[in-house]
């Protein structure tokens, strides 16, 4: 399977690995996952649709930030939805942030 990402649901971005990580977002390849049975699973992101070597089937997706700053939710509510640069293909510094501070500061990098 190629290179594919989900969008982190708090700040909008996508889950990174770290082969795509940039100057200030190193923190984007730390990740949780909830999947629909309940568990919770937190790790670095591969690209490839893995979670310390887990493959994961149409999860709810963090950057594991912006989950803490978020309450830490471990209920799945929503598939997340794919991203359109799939993690890998974007731009120079369109995922470039610095960690969120406040849940304020993640919801106003959302892309």
């Amino acid at each position: 399977m190629g290179l594919f990402s989900w969008d982190c649901e708090v700040c909008g971005h996508a889950l990174l690995s770290h082969e795509a990580t940039q100057e200030k977002n190193g923190w984007m390849t730390d990740a949780v996952a909830i999947e629909r049975d309940g568990s919770v699973l937190c790790g670095g992101y591969d690209g490839y649709g893995r979670l310390n070597d887990r493959e994961l089937e149409r999860p709810q997706v963090y950057h594991k930030r912006c989950w803490q700053l978020a309450g830490k939710p471990t209920e799945f509510v929503k598939e997340s939805h794919n991203s359109n640069d799939q993690g890998w293909f974007f731009d120079d510094d369109a995922h470039n942030y610095a960690p969120p501070k406040t849940i304020e500061d993640a919801k106003k990098i959302k892309s």
